[in-house]
């Protein structure tokens, strides 16, 4: 079997492991994260999306809970902090082993997933240090440690909320798609 082949069967498998887990997540009002278990941090794409890689495959997923500065993209310039939020979210996790646990699937179908490395709530840290807002769209799990800790960031102008004309992530895409 080629080098070709083994990467379709690889994706194959993943995709099939993350239909099903899509499925019990659909199923549950209030879903339970599945453990998928100790993956590597191949890659910090922005301050809530990263590449990760373990069992022969790696996968883009989204982190759970949070909503980072974006980017931007061809000619439009990211928001303030998109790169340190980036640049934080790489200190806590790039190239270090992590416990991925799975929540739902985003609508790229992108799995949603809560990150631990060593002792440390990477998705709530991100909130904690002011490098993400609490995700403010409908989730399947509870929310109320995110948007405590943004309040606490909120109260000691950290990061992000040091900005005097800060804009969430959620409403700079919104803007964005609406185009004159």
């Amino acid at each position: 079997m080629t080098d070709a082949h083994w990467r379709a069967a690889r994706w194959g498998v993943l995709a099939a492991a993350l239909a099903m887990v899509a499925l019990l997540v659909q199923d549950t009002p209030r879903a339970t994260p599945q453990t998928l278990g100790l993956f590597r941090v191949r890659e910090v794409l922005d301050g809530d999306t990263v590449v990760l890689e373990g069992c022969n495959i790696y996968f883009k997923a989204r982190l759970a809970g949070i909503d980072a500065p974006e980017r931007g993209w061809k000619n439009v310039p990211g928001q303030p902090y998109a790169r340190r939020s980036r640049e934080y979210l790489s200190s806590l996790i790039r190239s270090r082993d992590v416990e991925v646990r799975q929540v739902a699937l985003d609508d790229y179908n992108r799995p949603l997933v809560f990150l631990r490395c060593g002792d440390a709530d990477v998705n709530l840290r991100m909130v904690e240090q002011g490098m993400a807002e609490a995700y403010r769209g409908r989730t399947e799990f509870d929310v109320r440690p995110f948007f405590q800790a943004e309040e606490r960031a909120r109260r000691q102008r950290l990061n992000i909320w040091s900005l005097k004309n800060y804009e969430s992530p959620r409403r700079w895409r919104g803007r964005r798609r609406q185009r004159p």
